[in-house]
């Protein structure tokens, strides 16, 4: 069994299919502890040996480590673009969070190569986590001089 996770601020669309790409289970839980705990016995119920999951760098990222951490399961990263690819070959099913589950579930199927999740731990993401915080920051006093001089213009041209 296979299945496929279409990830939100709040919900988690979760699809398992079986070996010929039908769906066994389609359902929607909340992207908390909690839905991570239902998500956890739904994938061991179903004997899920394989997960794809879409956004696992973003609003998919508790479940992501979740799900690598406790073992037994290949977590891949699915591209939104491939879902898309995958939405648009069948169109008289529309967008759905349910429906991009599906189409989720079905890429992870048949795409061998496809990235396994890398975990935002250890000294590389702390780094990386440094420079995103320290690249927020330059922004920001940069567009604070910004609106300072403007102001200051206006107030005293030249």
């Amino acid at each position: 069994m296979l299945a496929g996770i279409d990830t939100h601020k709040d919900t988690l669309a979760v699809a398992v299919i079986d070996d010929r790409g039908r769906p066994v289970a389609v359902t929607e839980l909340a992207n908390t502890e909690t839905g991570f705990d239902a998500l956890e016995e739904l994938l061991r119920r179903h004997q899920v040996a394989r997960v794809g999951i879409e956004g696992s760098g973003n609003y998919g990222r508790g479940a992501a480590v979740r799900l690598v951490l406790t073992g037994g399961l290949e977590v891949v990263e699915v591209p939104s673009s491939l879902t898309s690819r995958e939405r648009t070959a069948r169109p008289a099913r529309g967008k759905t969070d349910p429906g991009d589950a599906v189409a989720i579930a079905r890429i992870t199927a048949r795409e061998p190569g496809l990235p396994p999740v890398r975990l935002p731990i250890g000294q590389a993401a702390d780094l990386r986590a440094l420079c995103d915080y320290r690249t927020q920051l330059v922004a920001e006093r940069t567009a604070l001089a910004s609106r300072t001089h403007a102001e200051l213009h206006g107030l005293h041209p030249g």
